[in-house]
């Protein structure tokens, strides 16, 4: 569906449209202090589909050039040609300095190597191994709201993610000691994005006051995930949850082993992006469901029929087609992973446009998500977006909330089968109600709630607890 003819050469493409060198600097220093999305979507009205910012050549660390891409087609391509576009750019390099060398941050034959590694322990079979882990957390949370009339979605779906991830990675609830990690890494995760984005970032070796926060974070942050991890893989012998497993997988190809700092850094991703991203999809889907009782009744009527009163499982999950497509019309709408980049490696073109080596590319999968091309009426909550036949005649690349390509998340069957038991277990007993008004967001690794998001909630008639 995307309506630019993509060019694999530069000899026939032109200039990208955007900002010249003071304005993008005047824009970077804006969208610090406001919105990122926002920002995006002015320049996209202004300048179309793919713009770009240009800096200065003379500023260190900082690419002369940065593309921002909302069509489809775009995204596809610098997706999926890992070879033209890779994961080379200041915010990367920030992230790889603040969470290690991890399946996020490794790139070329380093990353192919985890990704051998470490795919066979995400397999739907696999994933289906955890139900018990999600729906002993979501009951946790759920019984927690007997006796309350209100509480703050955000906080309560960190809970379900946080209990589950923990007892799904390390064999055991121990959600007391990862809410520090949590905190540490929420910190951490906006100084690495405006200090990827920012052109005056001061050298991480310089003593400033932000720098010498940083190491403080990153030293507690490797402190405590080193304890939890050794003490999960002392108890983890022949068990089964992913600690347990990184110890024993080895490369289909060279039989390696992960050794112990690899182990620590793929656990820290896997932490994180097993609680931060679904808790923040589970926030804004009961948060569009609260606006709107007819639909959340209708998730409930199908909950009730698929599962009735007893404890859902892997396969009722998959079979709760309104509620998974409520689940992804959410992210559609308020994407956890919003942005993406990727370096030009030579000089190239994408949708008809100029891209020189080293020009840094952002897919900006928010601002995508909410494209007129491939969504009409792109700001309506309308989960029929996901019907089969409407899905078959989307560009794929139009709906990227787990990314695209090769490097596309490992844990999307993970993150989707958490959810929707969540949903099931949450909506079956509980009627939730907002206001559904508009929420502010703060930008990191990921888009997070930056203000609370308070529902009512009343028990429902005749309901059973999971």
């Amino acid at each position: 569906m995307g309506t630019e003819t993509v060019v694999t050469g530069s000899a026939s493409a032109r200039p990208v449209p955007g900002l010249g060198a003071l304005e993008s600097v005047r824009a970077m220093r804006e969208v610090r202090q406001g919105s990122l999305l926002a920002w995006v979507h002015q320049q996209r009205v202004v300048y179309g589909d793919v713009f770009a910012s240009r800096f200065p050549g003379w500023v260190p660390g900082v690419p002369s050039m940065l593309v921002y891409v909302c069509q489809a087609d775009a995204a596809r391509e610098i997706l999926t040609d890992t070879r033209r576009f890779v994961k080379r750019s200041p915010v990367y390099d920030e992230m790889a300095a603040a969470l290690g060398d991890g399946l996020l941050t490794t790139e070329g034959e380093v990353w192919r190597g985890q990704r051998r590694t470490l795919q066979p322990l995400f397999t739907r079979k696999r994933i289906d191994r955890y139900t018990d882990a999600f729906l002993a957390a979501t009951t946790v949370v759920s019984d927690g709201w007997d006796g309350r009339g209100e509480v703050e979605l955000v906080d309560e779906m960190e809970k379900v993610t946080l209990g589950s991830v923990s007892r799904a990675l390390f064999g055991t609830d121990v959600t007391d000691e990862v809410a520090p990690i949590v905190a540490a890494t929420d910190e951490l995760s906006q100084i690495t994005v405006q200090r990827g984005m920012s052109p005056f970032a001061p050298p991480r070796w310089l003593p400033t006051p932000e720098n010498r926060r940083i190491q403080r974070l990153e030293g507690d942050l490797r402190d405590r995930i080193t304890r939890i991890v050794e003490r999960a893989a002392a108890r983890s012998a022949g068990g089964d949850d992913l600690v347990a497993r990184l110890l024993d997988v080895t490369d289909p190809e060279t039989g390696e082993h992960l050794d112990r700092e690899e182990i620590l850094e793929q656990s820290l991703i896997f932490l994180l992006a097993g609680y931060d991203t679904t808790s923040t999809a589970l926030a804004f889907t009961l948060q569009e469901l609260s606006a709107r009782p007819e639909l959340q009744r209708a998730v409930r009527d199908e909950i009730r029929t698929v599962v009735g009163d007893r404890q859902p499982g892997a396969e009722d999950a998959r079979g709760l087609d309104l509620t998974q497509r409520c689940l992804l019309e959410a992210m559609r709408l308020h994407p956890p992973a919003y942005i993406t980049s990727r370096a030009a490696t030579e000089d190239t073109a994408i949708a008809g446009f100029d891209i020189p080596a080293g020009t840094v590319v952002s897919p900006v999968f928010a601002e995508l998500h909410r494209n007129e091309s491939y969504w009409p009426d792109p700001d309506r909550f309308d989960p029929d977006r996901f019907l089969p036949e409407a899905v078959k005649a989307r560009d794929r690349y139009a709906y990227l909330p787990f990314g695209g390509g090769p490097r596309s998340c490992i844990g999307e069957h993970f993150a989707i089968l958490e959810a929707t038991l969540a949903l099931a277990v949450l909506l079956r007993r509980w009627e939730v109600t907002t206001d559904g008004g508009a929420i502010p967001m703060r930008y990191g690794i990921t888009q997070r709630s930056d203000a609370p998001v308070r529902a009512t909630i009343a028990p429902v008639t005749g309901s059973v607890p999971a």
